[in-house]
């Protein structure tokens, strides 16, 4: 930066104060705005592939830029949802290497946005990002009202194919091999059973905790391996929630939620309402 003085006459307290105007310009022009803290994640890949209910390792480096203060912070944004925070925490010293654990969620969600940052004491921040794919875990679909009568009710219908979520009358197949659930009952008393089972050979595990709004294909396999099987269940009542795997060659499951159980004097209205979920 140049000034060209003439020989005019200037008074020597207009020149201190012109001069003291172009050393603040030229001091404010060379300064330089702040340097924020930087962060490093590995994987560096943008994208990663989990299973749900998988573990993701990430390795986190962090450094203090011009000011004080290492805070570091994970975010998680899965899709159709809101933000919550995996991690919050103050470090000490000027840099940090450390690791963190993210399990991925069983709970539908099939893509998540991961946010790590850091920030100072004066607020500068950086972040990088990390998308997280998770196969195998959408939500179940659901069908409703679905009706099985009493197996002694030869004009009704009274067997379930989970598979096609088809009712069968019984007594009209050749081949009943195809009925994943039916009523087990021995007695031909016109009283229900509230047992069921299936001609399918598939098996039942009963979890009245389990989360059935939320269910998915992971969630039901991981509940329904986590117990013992049985051809029969028994005692069946309103509210019941009951997990076969009703598709061995590709690893399915089916999750039903039993409505209601009406047993009435004799049996044309006795019956069994279900939801579906597979």
């Amino acid at each position: 930066m140049f000034f060209i003085f003439t020989h005019t006459s200037i008074p020597m307290k207009n020149l201190i104060l012109f001069a003291s105007f172009v050393l603040l310009a030229f001091i404010t022009a060379c300064k330089k705005d702040p340097v924020g803290p930087a962060i490093y994640v590995e994987p560096s890949t943008l994208q990663i592939t989990s299973l749900p209910l998988g573990l993701t390792e990430f390795r986190i480096k962090v450094s203090e830029g011009d000011n004080p203060g290492l805070n570091v912070q994970v975010l998680s944004k899965p899709e159709n949802s809101i933000t919550s925070t995996l991690l919050d925490t103050s470090l000490f010293g000027s840099q940090a290497d450390f690791f963190y654990a993210y399990r991925a969620p069983d709970s539908g969600a099939e893509d998540v946005i991961l946010t790590f940052r850091v920030f100072d004491n004066d607020g500068l921040i950086n972040s990088v990002l990390r998308r997280v794919l998770i196969s195998g875990n959408s939500l179940l679909s659901q069908t409703t009202g679905h009706l099985i009568y009493s197996g002694y009710n030869t004009s009704s219908i009274n067997g379930f194919n989970i598979a096609t979520a088809s009712p069968y009358n019984l007594a009209t197949l050749t081949d009943s091999s195809s009925i994943d659930l039916m009523e087990f009952d021995l007695e031909d008393d016109d009283v229900l059973s509230r047992s069921l089972s299936s001609y399918s050979g598939i098996k039942f595990i009963r979890n009245n905790d389990f989360n059935y709004a939320q269910a998915t294909n992971q969630s039901a396999k991981a509940s329904f391996e986590s117990s013992t099987p049985q051809s029969i269940i028994s005692n069946i009542n309103n509210d019941d929630i009951l997990i076969a795997k009703y598709d061995t060659l590709n690893n399915r499951f089916a999750v039903i939620r039993i409505i209601d159980v009406t047993d009435e004097s004799g049996i044309n209205s006795d019956r069994y309402e279900f939801n579906l979920k597979k």
